[in-house]
């Protein structure tokens, strides 16, 4: 039986026009928690000595139906994916991450991989094991940890765990935010903890207009396309100066749907707490 996040509302929730329908998100989900089920018990069964080969062509089988989806339907979580440049293997260890908090019965998978009936949750340790490609451990553990990709993008939280000895940063729990579950139920929208002074806006192409001269407009499109100065296309950053109402919000709106962007992030300056906010 799935189960729906707990998680308040968005204050701006972003509808995607495009998006896949609310059976195509479900079916999508439970495609992701059995394909990390099929990987889950073949590897378990492997650890037994017995015979795991059908595991593992479960395991390839369902990627490629969540391929076919992928390709079929607008999913907000693999554009997400496309956008971080996750590899494969990060993109699965974030869905192992979430499956358990999608599917409770993914929890007794991870007990039955290391025979241990209490240790029910996702760390580092399990996403290494299981990822038997990864040759080295270090960057592994690395990009797992604070500061990494998944926690920086505000996917995941490490959660020390009460054991018997001092915890490794291996064996911190890895839980998904509540951003990364509502960006899995088809939901683009900001951490509820941002939504006093941040919103969500969609781009648009047109609300340029009466702002800047469509010449003008295109030059500065041409040069942003183009890449000149910039390290990272995908990384564009630009500093727009105006009196209140001259329409500069309207401007990067624009200029971000020219760019490709279907959405921008809007910040009020003057709202932004003094003091930094606890994201673990």
């Amino acid at each position: 039986m799935i189960q729906r996040p707990h998680s308040t509302p968005m204050d701006n929730p972003v509808a995607i026009a495009s998006a896949a329908s609310r059976d195509v998100l479900l079916l999508y989900q439970l495609t992701h928690v059995r394909r990390i089920r099929a990987l889950l018990d073949a590897r378990a069964a492997e650890r037994r000595g017995a015979e795991f080969g059908p595991l593992l062509d479960v395991f390839e089988t369902v990627g490629s139906d969540l391929a076919v989806l992928e390709q079929t339907h607008s999913i907000p979580f693999a554009e997400l994916c496309g956008a971080l440049a996750l590899p494969k293997w990060l993109r699965d260890a974030l869905v192992l991450i979430a499956a358990p908090h999608l599917v409770d019965s993914v929890r007794g998978a991870i007990a039955r991989f290391w025979d241990q009936p209490h240790r029910t949750y996702v760390d580092a340790a399990l996403i290494v094991e299981l990822q038997r490609s990864l040759e080295d451990v270090l960057p592994v553990a690395a990009a797992l940890r604070e500061g990494g990709v998944l926690h920086s993008a505000g996917l995941v939280e490490s959660v020390p765990i009460s054991v018997g000895h001092t915890p490794s940063r291996l064996e911190h729990e890895l839980v998904p935010t509540p951003r990364l579950l509502r960006i899995l139920d088809g939901e683009v929208g900001l951490d509820p903890r941002f939504v006093a002074f941040a919103r969500v806006l969609p781009t648009d192409a047109d609300a340029a207009i009466g702002v800047m001269t469509s010449t003008a407009h295109a030059s500065v499109v041409e040069l942003l396309s183009s890449g000149q100065g910039i390290a990272n296309a995908n990384d564009v950053r630009l500093l727009i100066a105006g009196s209140s109402g001259a329409g500069k919000l309207r401007l990067a709106q624009s200029l971000a749907a020219k760019l490709g962007k279907r959405f921008i992030l809007s910040v009020e300056s003057a709202l932004l707490p003094s003091d930094p906010i606890h994201l673990g």
